[in-house]
Order: structure tokens, then sequence, then C-alpha cells
């Protein structure tokens, strides 16, 4: 940064480094655990924090629901897949169904919950891999004692059933006792009494209400609720987009690329140009490029992410962003690519999931008018001039043959493509977007994945561990 120039302008390289360090993301805990604590000494606190390396960004989790099998089974999934400590009343009380023990003791144990969900919160394990917390707080006043303790969720999961809801709430059928316990249907009245004033304390936390297995496998909706916890509430910090469309030939990835780069100032990269650009100019590369297209052999990976790579790292990509499409094709050329960016990574890998007749009635009907170089298309957009409708060709791309051919290639390296940008980076930054759709509603998907923050990387649980 240069002190005598006005306004400051810092350096790009500062940005890049900590996006892809979480810098933001570190100075946002900190600052959190400053104002929540408030310690004497606000250095040697903060100095101790990261001496234990208690600044992880993972989930800290709140499921609320009736007494039912569907919360057991969201909080078992989530403990288990996203290796979060599993936190409930039981735990910190074993003793608690005990034959004998006294209503007093009981009463006076709820009393000390919030204040042993904080001590339990606090260590090593849960600090680390992060924590759920199941029914619990049942009341506004143990959220707000929690609150007042320095307790916050990151994501609070709703496990909602208004069937059942609504049959304890009128008590008018009788499978309601088939499904509770009594114990079971005194905790549903108090539920139903407090999650909306407990969700009224939290109305500016992350939460989201889920119906398990309403018009969907029971795997679906679980998975559903694994995504939103891995996802963060927005953005933190500074977000320049570097995106990546990925699609099969007919699934709109010119279209979106376009529309995104008017929208956000984004610079387009059509690598198909770019390539063909890097044969005309005088470089090193035209050489290299004309070596290979004198033989038979295909161009290599290693050269073409030389191509993407040298012009995403121009001034105007590293100033403003870009949004890329047509490459990479390959798993191999995925993983050289993202080698090549270090410093300045791709955030975003948007995959526009087309099916092959969605495909072909896109393309195949598209003609091209050799003598303007207008394109038509013959349901769409079709040709009024009869003079030019003699002349009007297919592009061989646009034909059936190589649109089947193209779907095929790009599916059989979609699920490899899918993996490395959900596990090899610092976060997970792929998104799917179903391009089934009409233009705009596609669109409103594709801008949507674009600002939504990437998902948060769960630490795996250790295999070896009993």
């Amino acid at each position: 940064m240069d002190a005598t120039h006005r306004p400051h302008e810092f350096p790009k390289e500062l940005f890049a480094y900590a996006e892809n360090k979480k810098v933001f993301q570190i100075f946002q805990t900190l600052l959190e655990r400053l104002v929540i604590d408030r310690p004497e000494k606000p250095v040697d606190f903060l100095y101790d924090l990261v001496t234990k390396s208690a600044v992880y960004d993972v989930p800290r989790v709140y499921v609320l629901g009736p007494p039912t099998i569907d919360r057991k089974l969201v909080c078992a999934a989530l403990a288990s897949k996203l290796n979060l400590v599993y936190l409930n009343q039981q735990s910190l009380n074993p003793q608690d169904e005990a034959a004998g023990q006294s209503e007093e003791r009981s009463q006076s144990f709820c009393s000390e919950l919030p204040k042993l969900m904080k001590e339990r919160v606090e260590q090593p394990d849960c600090v680390k891999n992060g924590w759920l917390i199941e029914a619990f707080p049942k009341t506004r006043r143990h959220a707000m004692a929690l609150r007042k303790l320095g307790v916050f969720p990151t994501h609070i999961v709703v496990v909602d059933d208004p069937v059942i809801s609504q049959r304890v709430t009128l008590r008018s059928c009788p499978e309601v006792s088939d499904i509770l316990s009594k114990e079971g249907l005194q905790e549903m009245l108090d539920y139903l009494g407090q999650v909306d004033l407990i969700l009224d304390l939290h109305s500016k936390s992350y939460w989201k209400k889920f119906r398990i297995g309403y018009r969907e496998e029971v795997e679906k909706s679980i998975d559903k609720v694994i995504d939103f916890v891995r996802s963060r509430q927005r953005p933190i910090g500074a977000y320049l987009p570097r995106v990546l469309l990925l699609g099969p030939y007919g699934s709109g990835r010119r279209t979106m690329a376009k529309r995104l780069a008017q929208r956000f100032r984004l610079i387009e990269v059509d690598f198909r140009r770019e390539l063909r650009s890097a044969t005309l100019k005088d470089s090193p590369l035209k050489d290299r490029l004309y070596e290979i297209m004198e033989t038979t052999e295909p161009v290599p990976d290693e050269l073409l992410v030389e191509v993407a790579s040298e012009r995403l790292l121009k001034e105007d990509c590293l100033k403003s962003g870009w949004i890329m499409y047509h490459f990479p094709d390959t798993k191999k050329q995925a993983q050289l690519l993202v080698k090549a960016l270090e410093g300045f990574q791709v955030n975003r890998a948007v995959f526009l999931n087309a099916t092959l007749q969605t495909c072909l009635e896109r393309v195949e009907p598209r003609r091209w008018d050799p003598a303007t170089g207008e394109i038509y298309h013959l349901k769409l957009r079709p040709c009024t001039d009869r003079m030019a409708q003699v002349r009007l060709l297919q592009l061989p791309q646009d034909a059936a043959e190589s649109v089947r051919a193209e779907h095929e290639l790009y599916s059989s390296n979609a699920e490899d493509l899918k993996d490395i940008f959900k596990n090899d980076l610092v976060d997970d930054i792929a998104f799917e977007v179903d391009s089934n759709w009409p233009e705009e509603e596609v669109f409103e998907s594709v801008q949507a994945a674009v600002l939504k923050s990437a998902k948060m990387k769960i630490p795996v649980a250790d295999e070896n561990k009993e």
C-alpha cells in the first residue's frame, strides 16, 4: 500500500491471501470472542485463543423439534457425517433417568443446564470439531441464559411436523398415544409453547425449518439438512467472484456467462476463443501450439492450462473478477488449473445439469446463415426471409450425434470434476443448478450460487477411531 497516494490502494495479492487463508473468518471469530467474553486483558486473551488453536470455522448447531424419531435421525446424521460432538440433556446428566431421583434435584439440574452446556462446548473436542445440541434450549429463559454466557449457534435446525403438532394441540386423535408416551406428550406441549419464543430471540440467526420425509425420501430430506449446516449465512469479508461454469453442450453456459458478466461486471472468458487467439498471437505459446497441430497428437493438458491461466492472471481479471466456460473438461485439467491459479484461486464452480433431451431441443434446431452470420432457431426464432431460408446450414457441433457425444463425455467426467471443487480446495465451492428450466429461472439459480457463501469444510472423522 502506498501511504502517499489517496485514496489508498491495497495490492490485489493482499485480498487473495486473505481469502485463501481465511483471514476474514479468523478476524471475525476473534472479534466475536472479544465482544462476548469482554476480558480484562484482551491481548493476552487473544494470544491464548490463537495458541490453543481455538479459532476454528466449524458448525455450532441447535436442533429443535418435537420428541419424535425424525429429530433423532437428524441429530445422528449430522453427528456422524459432519463429525460434530452430539450433546443433549442426558449426556450431561447420565443419572437423569435413574429411578428415585427427586423432583427437586431434577429442577435444580435444569436450572444449571445452561452453565453445564457452556462448560461442555468449551472443551477441546467441541472447539475443534463443532457441536450440536439436541432439544435445548427448551425455553426462552434457557436461550437467553446461553446468550448471556456467550453460547451462540451458527445454525438452528427446526424439525417441523405440523401433522402431529396439530393432533397434540387438539388432543382429538387417539393415534397420539401410540406415537408419544405421557412424558413425550408433555415435552411436545412444552415445545410448542416455547419454540416461537426461542426463534424470535434468534430472529437474526441462521435458522431453517425442515419436514423430514415429506413428499420425498427421508435420506433426501436429511441431505438437505446437512447441506444447510455446511453453508454459511453470508460471505465473510471481501469477495471477488472467480467463477467456472461447467456443463454439457446446450446447458446454457455461454448465455449464463454473458448475463453474469453483465450483472456483476466480470470479465467473460470463453476458453475456446482464447485458444484460437493463442494460435494467432506472436508468442512462445503460438509456436508450441503449431508444433502440436502439425501432428495427430492431442494438445497436452499442461499447454491448455497454460493458455487458461495466462488469461485469468491478467490485470483485468485480477482486478474485476472473471467467469470462464468451456474449460476444464477432465479431472487432470481441473487439478492443473487449480495449481496454476494458486494465490488467485477459483472460488465458485457452478455445474449446469441438463438432460440430453433438453440439450437436443435447444441445440439441434439451430441454423446458421453463412451470408450474414446470423443464428436462427427453427422453433424459437425462425428465419422469415425466404431467400435466406434456402442457404441456412446446421453447424457440425449442433448435429444430434455431436450433441450426444458431448453430453456423454461431460457425464463421464462430471463427478470427478465435482469432487475436485468439493474436496481439494479450502472450501467446498461446487454448486449444482438444474438448467432444464427456462432461462430466467436458471439465471436466478446461477446468480444465487455466485452470491452464496462457500460451504464449510468439515473435519473428516478418523476412521480408525473407536
